[in-house]
């Protein structure tokens, strides 16, 4: 759940002000196979959740699996539609 919860909400402030979210634009794509593979920054999950990130390190392998199954729970989400804001 906490990593489902990261990928809908983790955003950044972006240079006009506006709150970018650069997972849920990720999954868009990947929805709309303009992207093959999900690239995620440690650095994001640690600003968000420093426990999970501590517990990716640990257990590389578990977590690729937990966020990979997150990913295939999402994707149905985003269809083809555009990325909610």
């Amino acid at each position: 759940e906490k990593a489902k919860r990261f990928f809908q909400e983790f955003y950044r402030d972006g240079p006009d002000g506006h709150k970018e979210f650069p997972y849920r634009e990720q999954l868009a794509a990947l929805a709309r196979r303009d992207q093959v593979a999900l690239w995620v920054s440690l650095d994001d999950v640690a600003e968000d959740e420093p426990e999970l990130a501590e517990a990716v390190v640990e257990n590389v392998r578990r977590y690729g699996r937990v966020f990979s199954d997150a990913v295939h729970e999402l994707l149905p989400q985003f269809g083809s539609a555009e990325v909610r804001q």
